[in-house]
């Protein structure tokens, strides 16, 4: 997350300026509890053209005629408003796109769902956008930034925002909890991976986007007019790409998730060997165990990271560049899930740490940043 004084930038929209942190997250992509008639006409290349799976299923491109009533042309990228706001409108436009190469990589979370740190409020968005309230959504642990200009309407089975009377809308729900029926595909959502499929009805329309996260199969459902389609979609695209996970304290559990080779080579097992001694040494506070991992002259710099407060759970480890044979030393990146003790939210953190092979030809830890 980027801040320019009380000013946020979802990182996720900004994958190309700033990343806040650096990881990979491909794992979510999962397309879940479609109809077997569906299903079976899909298969598990429906992703790489929501276009070509329109077809295989007999279903309209949304078009200005798609239903006999107008609507803007899909192929348009035309944002209609925010022209006092350059910066934030040439985000939206971003989101809003004519697919042509119809690249199934593409992501509107290009990142993953992050974890939600505590910050309830923002007077702008990408520096000269409009303010925005965390508003967490009643029924499931998520929550999204939503503009300060939308209503919030409570649900027996969840939460809507919205505008214009709710006749433009945006909910999240439990995959199982709502019925997919589609009956048109829009070209200009196509080439997103999530994209499931849109439906045509009465001069509005209704897309669906599909995504997995921490076990939770999740979908979220856009419903909007034909008129304020080209106002309205790239603002509710705009708020799926802020959408957080809202931890349980209660249920952190600290610990290595980390899955270390057992192969490799003589470097590059010691150095398994000795990150996935002081992981653990830290998980368990264990002084001793720890400082053994370290080179002599920094035994004495790291004892915060022994506190009982400092609760966390590795993650993820990745090397600056592949371990060679003559190598004497090597940067190591750690991500940890950090339970902040302060506001009791979970922050996502990276460290990197050093090491270093002795003349003893031992690694040990020279740094920890």
């Amino acid at each position: 997350m980027r801040i320019h004084g009380n000013k946020f930038i979802p990182s996720c929209v900004l994958m190309y300026e700033v990343i806040e942190v650096n990881f990979s997250a491909s794992k979510f992509y999962i397309i879940l509890c479609l109809c077997a008639c569906l299903l079976t006409a899909c298969g598990d290349d429906r992703h790489a053209s929501s276009s070509d799976f329109a077809v295989a299923n007999h279903l309209p491109i949304a078009s200005s005629e798609a239903d006999g009533a107008p609507v803007q042309d899909p192929g348009t990228t035309e944002i209609v408003g925010f022209d006092d706001s350059p910066v934030f409108k040439s985000k939206l436009e971003a989101l809003m796109f004519k697919d042509t190469t119809k690249d199934s990589s593409r992501s509107i979370l290009p990142n993953g769902i992050y974890y939600y740190e505590g910050s309830e409020h923002f007077d702008q968005i990408e520096i000269d956008g409009p303010s925005v309230t965390f508003k967490r959504e009643r029924i499931h642990p998520y929550g999204f930034y939503v503009f300060d200009s939308m209503e919030e309407f409570v649900l027996e089975d969840g939460t809507e925002w919205g505008m214009n009377k709710q006749k433009d809308l945006f909910s999240l729900f439990s995959a199982g909890d709502v019925p997919y029926d589609f009956n048109a595909v829009d070209e200009l959502l196509s080439g997103y991976k999530e994209y499931m499929g849109s439906k045509r009805a009465g001069g509005s329309q209704t897309d669906f986007f599909t995504f997995n996260d921490k076990g939770n199969d999740l979908v979220i459902r856009l419903k909007y007019t034909d008129e304020d389609k080209n106002k309205v979609l790239p603002l509710f695209l705009y708020m799926i790409s802020t959408i957080r996970y809202i931890s349980d304290p209660d249920d952190f559990q600290s610990g290595v998730a980390i899955e270390f080779p057992g192969g490799g080579t003589e470097n590059e097992r010691a150095v398994y060997n000795l990150l996935k001694a002081a992981l653990e040494a830290l998980v368990d506070k264990n002084e001793e165990a720890f400082k053994e991992t370290l080179e002599p002259s920094m035994r004495e710099y790291f004892d915060y990271m022994l506190d009982p407060s400092q609760q966390r759970r590795y993650i993820k480890l990745e090397f600056e560049k592949p371990l060679e044979e003559d190598d004497q030393v090597l940067n190591a990146y750690v991500e940890s899930e950090f339970l902040d003790p302060t506001k009791r939210v979970t922050r996502i953190t990276q460290a990197t740490y050093t090491v270093r092979k002795g003349k003893d030809g031992v690694w040990k830890i020279a740094n920890i940043d």
